[in-house]
């Protein structure tokens, strides 16, 4: 990676956060310095997402996504890809960056083909509710899509098969998220209540193995999974439910963060 100052390369570890003030900024995760701008002029940012060459950053907002390259200073997108109805709530890349996926409040789970550079989007897939949150398999080929009214969606890439959880109806699905060893599933909801399916037999059993109220996840909107280290040899809890940052990246520089991801 290019490490030439002002370049994201220059820091070993670097923060970019971005929101309603049409801007994505980077910061120096050590020391809370602001060390890039990159204005995002035409809406809020709803999500961002690093390619896995770690070469842009894609900013998804209201009917488009722009991407940046993070090798150079140039403040203009180099991609962009437009066309969709409404808010792009999610983004997010296949593991070797040949497409990306987004979903979004016009009700669509969307494939891009990144290789084809037309700006074309490849499939779609429809729900019947605006939807908050995707997340990628890790086998890479399905889908999981959260929408508004408390459907869970896996959308398998293969067949274009699809299934559906439905932990509490219309209740919205704020956020979703495998673990890395596609071990075990956890959804948030607008309530705040986390469910954990246990998916070692398939993405069939509807009943989640796991509830985790809202008395010990209290205000949480967006959560991923990790192995537990220590849990390596528990039956009962061999993960861990983390909340993703919010109140503590709202204290950087003092600007409200939407959205957030690590370089």
């Amino acid at each position: 990676m290019n490490t030439s100052p002002g370049t994201v390369g220059s820091d070993p570890v670097i923060l970019a956060t971005a929101g309603y003030d049409h801007t994505v900024r980077f910061w120096q995760a050590h020391s809370g310095i602001c060390t890039r701008t990159v204005q995002h002029q035409d809406s809020q940012v709803n999500a961002l997402e690093i390619t896995p060459d770690r070469s842009m950053i894609a900013a998804a907002g209201y009917q488009h996504i722009r991407m940046y390259d993070l090798n150079s200073n140039n403040p203009n997108p180099i991609i962009s890809y437009d066309g969709v109805n409404k808010n792009i709530a999610s983004v997010g890349f296949h593991e070797d960056g040949r497409w990306m996926y987004t979903g979004g409040e016009d009700c669509t789970a969307r494939i891009w083909d990144l290789r084809s550079r037309n700006l074309q989007c490849q499939r779609i897939f429809q729900v019947n509710a605006p939807i908050n949150c995707v997340c990628l398999h890790p086998n890479q080929a399905e889908l999981i899509v959260g929408d508004q009214s408390g459907a869970i969606h896996i959308w398998d890439l293969k067949t274009d098969h699809n299934e559906q959880l439905i932990p509490e109806p219309e209740v919205s699905i704020t956020s979703a998220h495998i673990d890395p060893d596609a071990s075990y599933m956890a959804a948030v909801n607008s309530t705040g209540n986390c469910y954990v399916w246990n998916l070692t037999g398939g993405i069939g059993d509807e009943a989640p193995r796991h509830l985790l109220g809202r008395p010990n996840m209290q205000d949480l909107e967006d959560i991923q999974l990790f192995p537990d280290d220590g849990a390596e040899h528990q039956e009962q809890q061999p993960w861990r439910v983390v909340p993703r940052l919010d109140v503590g990246l709202r204290l950087l520089g003092g600007l409200p963060v939407h959205c957030h991801c690590f370089l």
